[in-house]
């Protein structure tokens, strides 16, 4: 069926103002507030209403972690660890229930800052493992069961803040 003059007139008017809208940008949507609380490398800090030379204010500094402003620097804060990280492999032999581990950390380390992590299987499950004996220079990997013919190894890592 063929388009009368009206009809013709009505398409038109609706490709100019599709074309119109076309052209509009887009509504603006508001711009966010800028943040006023970070967490960097260990620590919370809270910049709301902080301007000038001065520190803002830390909310939290996790354990071993330090907090700084270097001269001349006002926007610039420096937040830096002094917590040291030493790791190794380990292996308990076939007929042995125990390990030493030689940590070579500075300090002795408490027993919640050692992390065992088994990276393979024995023929015999080796049941529970725990750390014990922790002293200066060594600390000792235990396990329920010797892990028979095989061998059961680990992965360890150390933490001293």
């Amino acid at each position: 069926m063929p388009l009368d003059e009206q009809d013709k007139q009505e398409i038109a008017q609706l490709i100019a103002r599709a074309i119109a809208d076309a052209k509009e940008p887009p509504p603006q949507m508001p711009k966010p507030p800028p943040p006023t609380r970070f967490m960097v490398a260990g620590a919370d800090i809270n910049t709301l209403g902080h301007a000038g030379p001065t520190l803002p204010q830390i909310v939290n500094l996790a354990s071993g972690f330090t907090a700084s402003q270097p001269a001349g620097n006002g926007n610039q804060l420096n937040v830096s660890t002094t917590t040291a990280l030493h790791s190794g492999n380990g292996t308990i032999t076939a007929a042995a229930k125990t390990v030493a581990i030689t940590h070579s950390c500075a300090s002795t380390p408490a027993a919640s800052d050692i992390t065992i992590t088994p990276t393979s299987t024995s023929t015999v499950p080796v049941g529970n493992w725990w750390v014990d004996t922790i002293g200066a220079t060594t600390f000792t990997v235990n396990v329920t069961a010797a892990p028979g013919v095989s061998t059961w190894t680990f992965g360890w890592c150390a933490r001293i803040a």
